[in-house]
């Protein structure tokens, strides 16, 4: 402890890079792995994007609070020569902004829109569906999952096809580069018999490098939902929004489902994701304050996990523990993706 505690900073700062369960090491470490995280997020955007952002991000950090004040506090305490103005609830987050902007987000904002499809089908054929902007990291592999509420049994998940590219889906089909192009199995349905919120693993998503971008430049990309019914008020189902969050690593996994859907979301969250994609440049200027307390906090949502394979059954370690709260863990779909050369 003694030989770390001697090393320079950018030794440090080095090694936590390399192994970031350094972080728990003690104070000393734990504050540099804030600002580890806050360099990360600031080659991605700039500062005056994040003091833009300051009021919904602020909002999201205080519903956090309730279990992990003490730890940010830590950070707060401890200010950077470089930051003249530290902004509270921020400065002393930057992990978590990280993880939720950019290495696990959620994409809620899926509007109603008519789609040209050409010439991906029949000539001329407009489809509708539901679709929206996302942000993914470029050179980046990410888990993709896909939220639905199941309104009525008679709900037609099967007919359900998710895609997420690079093109404008309100222009023609040309030129685009596509990273998912899935349509859910025929027999989903055997799975969700049962009305609620679910959540349905779309698989990975790896998006490649294009022709002038940057090792990990921000890609702003169009997800969309297809095979919902033909107007914006569907009566069985409601497309919720996509998620990159890994909730599964130790097997493999269909879907799960909840019914506790008030406790499923922090709505501090959602808010920030509305933000964030809405109006020109991806931020939108108006914010929605959420006065009421949040749900969660006193019963996280009950989820059932459907597996791949019969033989693996859902043991109570291996449960989705909390929706709510961000995930920050260090899985493969966070990593760059390995080019071979």
């Amino acid at each position: 402890m003694a030989k770390l505690k001697n090393l320079p900073t950018e030794i440090k700062i080095a090694l936590l890079e390399l192994c970031p369960v350094l972080a728990f090491v003690n104070r000393e470490f734990y504050q540099l792995n804030n600002f580890v995280y806050r360099d990360r997020c600031l080659s991605i955007r700039p500062l005056p994007y994040w003091e833009k952002m300051r009021l919904p991000i602020s909002e999201y950090m205080k519903s956090l609070d309730r279990v992990r004040k003490a730890s940010r506090l830590l950070n707060a305490r401890h200010g950077s020569s470089e930051e003249s103005d530290v902004i509270e609830y921020l400065s002393d987050s930057w992990q978590i902004v990280f993880h939720v902007f950019f290495a696990n987000p959620k994409f809620f904002d899926l509007k109603w829109i008519a789609l040209n499809l050409r010439p991906r089908s029949l000539e001329g054929e407009i489809t509708p569906g539901f679709g929206g902007n996302i942000e993914l990291l470029s050179n980046t592999a990410y888990q993709c999952n896909l939220w639905i509420r199941v309104k009525s049994t008679s709900a037609r998940l099967r007919a359900l096809r998710s895609i997420i590219s690079t093109t404008d889906f309100e222009q023609e089909w040309r030129g685009l580069f596509i990273f998912l192009d899935k349509s859910l199995p025929l027999h989903i349905e055997d799975w969700s018999r049962t009305t609620g919120l679910y959540c349905i693993n779309m698989g990975m998503v790896f998006t490649q490098i294009e022709e002038g971008d940057n090792l990990r430049q921000l890609k702003r990309l169009q997800a969309v939902v297809l095979g919902v019914e033909d107007n914006e008020e569907c009566t069985t189902m409601d497309v919720v929004g996509f998620d990159f969050v890994p909730y599964q690593n130790t097997k493999k996994w269909v879907l799960f489902h909840t019914q506790d859907d008030d406790c499923a979301f922090n709505p501090y969250e959602r808010t920030l994701s509305k933000m964030r994609m809405e109006g020109k440049g991806g931020l939108r200027t108006q914010f929605e304050k959420i006065p009421t307390p949040l749900p969660c906090y006193e019963r996280p949502p009950k989820c059932q996990l459907v597996f791949k394979y019969p033989k693996d059954k859902q043991l109570d370690e291996e449960g989705i523990r909390d929706l709510a709260y961000p995930y920050l863990g260090q899985p493969d779909c966070c990593n760059p993706v390995k080019q071979n050369f």
